[in-house]
């Protein structure tokens, strides 16, 4: 399952829907305060949300650094919802889309819509205020539901961006001269990339056993 684009509405500069497609190599180029870090932010944003699997969106972490909602969205709109979605090549091909907002005093996240196409199938979620009980950016749905495969696909994709997509900070700390290898490295890279010679001494055994 690999995924090839993501959009994002009423996100931080972007008032209007901004469709991104993944390449093997993707740039992004343009004037300052344009938007460039903060479409290069959302989706190690995403992950930590899904790794943290509380808040749909997850703005304690490195990544979101205690940013406030009112922050997240577009100020020039004065609206509340956050929309994004995110497509995979599949087979079949699968989507997924989000509508996210807080009450009025920026307390409280809530989702407010998620739909989910797989192949010609199309699916829409209860409310989270209508449903039992979500996980994250995922409902919780019974197995007798019809949509559990749906919702099984999404978790699956979700599963692998936590896994795959890895945030370094602007700021970071220089390698140590000297490093001693006691084996192993975490499974993500330190924000700071303090740790990255465990990580290239750990690919290179790997290439080589």
């Amino acid at each position: 399952m690999l995924l090839t684009s993501f959009s994002v509405e009423n996100y931080r500069a972007f008032s209007r829907q901004q469709n991104i497609a993944i390449r093997p190599l993707t740039l992004f180029f343009g004037w300052n305060s344009g938007g460039k870090s903060a479409l290069v932010r959302f989706l190690p944003l995403l992950a930590e949300s899904i790794r943290v699997a509380t808040l749909p969106i997850w703005l304690a972490g490195d990544v979101g650094r205690q940013a406030t909602w009112s922050e997240l969205v577009c100020k020039s709109t004065r609206r509340n919802v956050l929309r994004f979605a995110l497509h995979w090549k599949h087979t079949p091909s699968l989507s997924a889309e989000w509508e996210v907002l807080v009450g009025v005093n920026g307390e409280g996240q809530l989702i407010q819509s998620l739909s989910t196409t797989i192949g010609s199938s199309k699916r829409s979620f209860l409310t989270q205020e209508e449903e039992e009980e979500w996980t994250g950016l995922v409902p919780c749905v019974a197995a007798d539901d019809g949509a559990k495969e749906n919702i099984n696909d999404l978790k699956n994709g979700l599963d692998q961006l936590a896994a795959q997509v890895q945030w370094i900070s602007g700021v970071r700390v220089r390698p140590p001269r000297i490093a001693l290898f006691s084996g192993g490295a975490l499974p993500m890279l330190r924000p700071d990339g303090s740790d990255a010679v465990n990580h290239l001494i750990k690919a290179q055994l790997r290439s080589t056993e």
